[in-house]
């Protein structure tokens, strides 16, 4: 893949491996408007079997811990290869940190096509889930800094928690979602406050994750 990078001179980069298939003539419905990560749905087939996957209208932290944006659906700028090519010391998510970093720590601009690229091969290396999710702490831990990883856990930890029930009834009305933003940024400012490393924190929660939930 990072052989294909040097080579191309395309304003796009696209990836397509061995058992996939583009679908059809699906290249002129995709709008290359100078977007950085363009995005669709796949389908995942495993023998007879078959399963689409929509890609996420916003992907926010928690959805880069379980899930990736597959390659095979996405368009992605040549800005942003360079300088940064895939890290081959992973062997399997080397392009689900390219993404991380780009739209999460970059905070690139992304858009979410509802179409289906590519039918992609189910039971590659990347399907095994805790090989995947090995790799991918062992990239977070080396790539953010020791608050920002803490705190992602902490998210992490709050989604599976019976307190995250509580927040959807409660988030019914404009003026509730208000008082969560300005609680929210306070706390975010406590922590950075009493923190020994200044980083982007505040930053990454209120553009990512809190975006959607807020629906501002």
């Amino acid at each position: 893949m990072n052989k294909g990078i040097r080579q191309a001179k395309g304003e796009y980069l696209y990836f397509l491996n061995s058992g996939d298939c583009l679908q059809g003539n699906i290249l002129k419905d995709i709008p290359f408007d100078g977007t950085k990560y363009i995005y669709g749905d796949m389908v995942l087939v495993n023998g007879h079997e078959q399963r689409k996957e929509a890609g996420p209208d916003y992907p926010d932290l928690v959805f880069f811990f379980y899930n990736a944006l597959a390659h095979q659906a996405c368009f992605i700028h040549h800005s942003l290869f360079i300088n940064k090519l895939y890290d081959t010391q992973y062997k399997i998510i080397a392009d689900w940190g390219h993404s991380f970093q780009s739209i999460i720590m970059e905070r690139c601009s992304y858009k979410h096509i509802p179409l289906t690229i590519a039918e992609c091969d189910a039971t590659g290396i990347s399907s095994n889930y805790i090989d995947v999710q090995t790799e991918r702490l062992k990239w977070l831990q080396e790539n953010l800094s020791p608050q920002l990883y803490s705190t992602y856990i902490d998210i992490l930890e709050y989604k599976k928690s019976d307190f995250k029930t509580i927040i959807p009834t409660m988030n019914h009305t404009k003026k509730f979602q208000k008082r969560a933003y300005r609680l929210v940024r306070y706390l975010l400012k406590l922590n950075t406050l009493f923190s020994s490393r200044h980083d982007h924190t505040e930053d990454v929660y209120n553009s990512i994750l809190y975006r959607p939930f807020l629906n501002k």
